[in-house]
């Protein structure tokens, strides 16, 4: 017999469930279950990995506006730029100005070159900004010293 509220077994004369605590008056006697269906036994399905097709070569997509590499001549540039402009602000060796700003126009075009036609950047930039300045301040010093040395040179000869 079986319990017609939870479905437990139950022994015969028992009044209660021992499970639930259903009263087992209602309860009938079952002949035999019917054989609970099972499905007919299958073996594992096998697992292929699947096949792709060979991926293509990877290519990178154009960069835009992305940084460039550090140009081999940009520390040179920079070098002689800042040598220039120190040369060029002290009165009696300002000479020494241009010569370091035409060096770091030369260093700057080399650069250029090797930047393959793409502008200064960085380093190499502010260098060769650095070496103009150095040129043109380095030619107006030098000139206000040669003026000096003509005047010296004037008021001494109308001592004498």
């Amino acid at each position: 017999m079986f319990c017609n509220n939870c479905g437990a077994q139950l022994e015969e004369g028992t009044k209660f469930c021992a499970v639930c605590g259903a009263p087992v008056q209602d309860a009938a006697p079952v002949q035999q279950a019917a054989p609970q269906y099972e499905a007919p036994a299958q073996e594992a399905p096998s697992y292929e990995a699947p096949v792709y097709d060979a991926a293509p070569a990877y290519t990178p997509a154009p960069a835009y506006n992305a940084v460039p590499a550090e140009n081999p001549f940009s520390g040179s540039v920079l070098k002689w730029g800042i040598m220039a402009l120190a040369f060029a602000c002290s009165f009696y060796i300002s000479f020494l100005g241009i010569v370091f700003g035409i060096k770091a126009k030369n260093t700057a075009a080399d650069a250029l070159a090797a930047n393959n036609g793409q502008p200064l950047s960085g380093k190499a930039k502010v260098g060769a900004i650095l070496g103009k300045v150095g040129l043109i301040v380095g030619i107006v010093m030098t000139a206000i010293l040669a003026l000096y040395v003509l005047i010296l040179i004037i008021v001494a000869i109308a001592n004498s």
